[in-house]
């Protein structure tokens, strides 16, 4: 069963969305599912600094080009990676470095100056890389306009 989380009051004056990873909480480790809905719950949504972190991370996975309507929508971040041309850490830093301009241009395109300044992307930070066999883990921290974060572990297939 669904529990209330908030009240109505909450989220007056602010946009959501809903939640497009289950398992987001604000501190400590769970593993997330890439799923709309957990078992036995549906619609959930996400405000705030979480929401700022799933829009950059749905448009960091986006490969550009992959959407006919947002042709210049999404980052060739995961491109590289199939393509296998991230094989080290710096590689991967470099390429992080490159999406992170292509988000910052496609998420200030779609804020408005009435959002909330924690609703708002401000920058996403590498915090680190390790490329260990065919994985590579980034550690990423996604700041919003009202100075609040929100750090997050972000695992990805490499080819070595």
């Amino acid at each position: 069963m669904a529990t209330n989380r908030g009240t109505i009051d909450q989220y007056l004056g602010r946009t959501v969305d809903f939640v497009a990873f289950q398992g987001l909480q604000a501190t400590g480790d769970r593993p997330l599912t890439m799923s709309l809905t957990e078992l036995n719950q549906g619609g959930l949504v996400v405000t705030g600094p979480q929401k700022v972190a799933q829009r950059f991370l749905l448009e960091f996975l986006r490969e550009k080009g992959s959407m006919p309507l947002r042709p210049a929508g999404g980052t060739d971040f995961i491109t590289e990676a199939r393509l296998g041309y991230l094989r080290t850490a710096i590689d991967v830093t470099g390429a992080f470095a490159r999406a992170v301009v292509d988000i910052k241009s496609t998420l200030s395109g779609e804020e408005s100056d009435s959002d909330p300044d924690d609703e708002r992307f401000a920058d996403a930070t590498l915090e680190g890389v390790s490329v260990t066999g065919t994985n590579a883990v980034l550690r990423v921290r996604i700041a919003t306009r009202a100075g609040t974060s929100r750090d997050f572990i972000f695992p990805i297939p490499v080819m070595v």
